[in-house]
């Protein structure tokens, strides 16, 4: 299926090597033509979504972090040592 906003931030998350910076250079290049999105011109480290509420700025610092399911983990290692 079609991957989202979502999609490509857990899809970067997994990658070893990904950062906030090249989930910003994908998602750029995925929806720079996107009605809704709204890519950065001079900030290289924020992007925009219009909503039904308004235009809201996102800041990337942070996200891939942000999106680590560190509660599963925790779960494995309980279960490994129990």
């Amino acid at each position: 299926g079609k991957l989202g906003i979502l999609s490509l931030l857990d899809e970067e998350t997994r990658f070893p090597k990904g950062t906030d910076q090249t989930f910003l250079a994908k998602i750029n290049e995925k929806f720079e033509k996107h009605g809704f999105y709204i890519k950065p011109r001079q900030a290289k480290d924020s992007f925009g979504i219009r909503h039904y509420a308004g235009e809201v700025s996102y800041e990337i610092k942070g996200f891939l972090d942000k999106n680590k399911d560190e509660a599963s983990e925790l779960m494995f290692d309980v279960l490994r040592n129990s």
